[in-house]
Order: C-alpha cells, then sequence, then structure tokens
C-alpha cells in the first residue's frame, strides 16, 4: 500500500508528520518545485520516502490514496494520472482515527467568528475543546500531540468538503452560502452543493443549524434554523453587528443541544466581552478623531457589506485586491448602502470597482495601500474601514499579510499623530 501526500504547506507537514508515526507503507511527497527548497523540517526517522516536483511526477508511479491540500484545485492537469485514486483533505484522513464529538461549521462568511465563540463558550464550560480546520490548525495535528479533548470545532471550507466521503459531524452548521470561488468552480450550484456535503453522513439524533433556504436539505438529522438569537442582553455587545446575533443563536443551539447547563450565562458573558478575531472588523483605535477598523478578512463582497452596514455613522472605505472574477455584483450589493463617503479602491480590482460603483459613490484608484495612508493623512470622518471584498493574492501572500500591512501602516500613522 502507498499513499501520497499532494501539497507540502502546513497542512502536508501536518498529515506528515501523524503518518510517520502510523503508517508503515509506501509514503510519496509532491509539492511544486524543488524538494531541496520545501519546508519539510521534520525527522523522518529512517524512512525512505520519494519527493517530487508536481511537474516531473514519474509515469509509472503508484498510489493508492492521496491527501490533497485543500487549496489544490483537484483539476490540474498533474492530477490527470491520478484521476481514478481516491482524494482525501487533512481532516478526512484524520477523522478515522477519532472518537470525539465533532461541531462543524461551514458557509461563505463568519465561519472563524463562529467557530471561536463555540470554542470560548465549551471552554467556559469547563471542557477541553480542539479547533482546527480552515481556521489554521489542521485536524491531523490534533492527533500528534497527547491531550484528551472533550469537544472538536472545525472550520471547514468547501474545498475541504470536497475532499471527503466518511467524515461525520455530531452537529453540522451551514451559515450562508454567496457567490465566490468561482475560479475554483464551473458554477454556483457546484460550490453550494460542497457547502451543503457538510450534512453527509449525519444520522438520527444529529444536529443540522441552517438558513431556512437550506432546511429542505436532505438528511436525517435534526433541524434547526438560523435567526437572530432571542432572550439576551444586546445593549452594549462588543462585537460591532446585528448580524452577529445569528452567530451567537448558532452558539445557543450547540450548547442546547450538548445540555450545557450554564449556557445563557456563558452566552451573554460571550456577548459582552468577545471582541471577535484578528482581522475580523478588528477596532484598532483612533487617530484625529477617526477610528480605524480593520477588516482584511472580508475578500468577497457579501462580506464587505455585512462590515459596511454594521456601521451607522458615515465612513471611508478602502477595498480591492484581486479581481478574481467579474462575477462579484457590486452594483446590486451596494445598492442601499448610503453611509459611504468614499471609496478608495486599490490592487488588481480597482478600475472593477470604480467602473460599478463611482456612479454612486466617490472612488478614487489607487495602486496599493501606502498611497492610501498618504491620503489618509488629511481626512477628517467618523471612521475609515478597510474591507477588501477580493482576495489579497494580487499583492500579498495571504489576507493575513495583507492585514498585517494595514495594522503596521496604521501604527505608523498614529506614533506620527
Amino acid at each position: 500500500m502507498s499513499i501520497a501526500i499532494w501539497g507540502m504547506g502546513i497542512s502536508g507537514n501536518s498529515a506528515l508528520k501523524f503518518i510517520l508515526s502510523t503508517y508503515k507503507g509506501d509514503i510519496f511527497l509532491i509539492n511544486q518545485g524543488d524538494p531541496a527548497l520545501w519546508s519539510v523540517d521534520l525527522d523522518l526517522g529512517g524512512r525512505d520516502i520519494k519527493c517530487f516536483d508536481q511537474s516531473q511526477i514519474p509515469t509509472d508511479l503508484k498510489v493508492d490514496k492521496i491527501i490533497l491540500a485543500a487549496g489544490i484545485d483537484p483539476r490540474i492537469p498533474e492530477l490527470i494520472p491520478f484521476k481514478d485514486t481516491p482524494k482525501v483533505c487533512n481532516e478526512e484522513y484524520a477523522f478515522s482515527f477519532i472518537d470525539k464529538p465533532i461541531i462543524a461549521v461551514t458557509g461563505t462568511n463568519g465561519k472563524t467568528t463562529t467557530v471561536t465563540l463555540l470554542a470560548q463558550a465549551l471552554e467556559a464550560a469547563g471542557k477541553k475543546v480542539f479547533l482546527g480546520g480552515n481556521i489554521g490548525t489542521p485536524l491531523c495535528e490534533m492527533l500528534c500531540d497527547n491531550s484528551e479533548y472533550d469537544y472538536i470545532v472545525l472550520e471547514l471550507s468547501s474545498f475541504q468538503l470536497e475532499l471527503m466521503d466518511k467524515f461525520h459531524a455530531q452537529v453540522s452548521v451551514i451559515l450562508n452560502i454567496s457567490k465566490t470561488h468561482m475560479e475554483r468552480y464551473d458554477n454556483f450550484n457546484d460550490y453550494k452543493q460542497a457547502k451543503l456535503d457538510i450534512v453527509m453522513n449525519q444520522v438520527k439524533g444529529d444536529l443540522f443549524i441552517t438558513p431556512g433556504e437550506f432546511m429542505s436539505t436532505e438528511t436525517l438529522a435534526l433541524k434547526k434554523a438560523i435567526a437572530p438569537v432571542e432572550g439576551y442582553e444586546f445593549n452594549n455587545p462588543a462585537l460591532i453587528g446585528a448580524h452577529h446575533q445569528r452567530n451567537f443563536k448558532v452558539v445557543d443551539d450547540v450548547l442546547d443541544y450538548f445540555g450545557i447547563s450554564s449556557r445563557e450565562e456563558i452566552i451573554q458573558n460571550l456577548i459582552n466581552n468577545f471582541k471577535g478575531v484578528k482581522y475580523r472588523l478588528e477596532y484598532l483605535g483612533l487617530v484625529n478623531e477617526v477610528k480605524f477598523y480593520n477588516d482584511a478578512k472580508s475578500t468577497n463582497t457579501e462580506a464587505t457589506v455585512s462590515a459596511v452596514t454594521a456601521f451607522d455613522e458615515p465612513l471611508i472605505l478602502i477595498m480591492g485586491g484581486k479581481l478574481r472574477d467579474e462575477s462579484q455584483e457590486l452594483r446590486k450589493a451596494f445598492e442601499s448602502i448610503h453611509n459611504i463617503i468614499k471609496i478608495y479602491a486599490i490592487g488588481d480590482a480597482a478600475k472593477y470597482i470604480y467602473d460599478n460603483l463611482s456612479d454612486r459613490f466617490e472612488v478614487e484608484c489607487l495602486d496599493d495601500l501606502e498611497l492610501v495612508f498618504e491620503k489618509l493623512k488629511e481626512i477628517k470622518c467618523d471612521a475609515i474601514v478597510f474591507s477588501p471584498a477580493f482576495p489579497s493574492f494580487d499583492q500579498y501572500k495571504n489576507y493575513i499579510a495583507r492585514g498585517e500591512d494595514f495594522e503596521n501602516r496604521f501604527k505608523l500613522l498614529y506614533t506620527r499623530e
């Protein structure tokens, strides 16, 4: 028997670390570029592991299973010779070694905030929680430590879900589904179906939480519709935006499902004190009476619209990035928004933003954040919100690097003031 790990990033290295301790068959590593330059720094324990640049794979290589990094498009030409080879993601491979309750959350927007809330709520109830998946820590990583967990909370992307077969979550959650990632899918329905596959293998007694529009999804699990949570005080919430009341409803339903007796106290405390995750409408501070918010994690139109509509006061919006495709319906999405004073459009998508929004808003196109911050020195307004609405890959490695750049430039501006 043989197994290949295809993609040697965080997920691939995590899978390799676990497999080295459990798998006795042949192991192949496949990645882009010269293997000598890969970021594989594990002790291979003397194992004879063959490494291949994906453009130079031997034609006679036989593999029984591929652990494929979720970020790699299964349609790439290099995978065609392996079209009949089973392909799984890190989480699917790890699942067969796990016997703890799994709470799996997907959606176009809000996944990271919701899984973080769930983990903190369960921890507040005295439970040991593994938080991982698309949020940054692969599930195989959990199998490499010696900790005992009561619950596993996973953020799952559509890319991970389409590489699953036997995966089973006791609780599955779909927060929302809107059009994005069309560079990866032939049509929106394929993307939506990948999300809906989160209910795969659920059985009677499990729980499926979803917006009303997906309540007809076929599953044996008990269904609960997402709606604003009731019975809690939201006079002074730490999170900005009424849409977070739906996230708290998910947490309330999950804690109720698992019989957490102190759930009301836990959730009210989170409402009062949970300030959100890094780069998701993160408040940075005040410069010249102007509030700065870093929403670098918003990489699609719906997320940016949610960010903007969380504010009542007038604001300046900084948006732009990689023009993934031209199907983002900016004009329609922004037609009911009235609190934007001006938009600074940056990067590859700047002209697209101008063409779609300049008839309603003042839009100025600039190359990058450096030029934007030169303009911001003279700006007077209530709030400045960096919420890109587009991926980061035109100018940055990922959204984290983009968020760090904005934060660092804010700190420099703050220091000057």
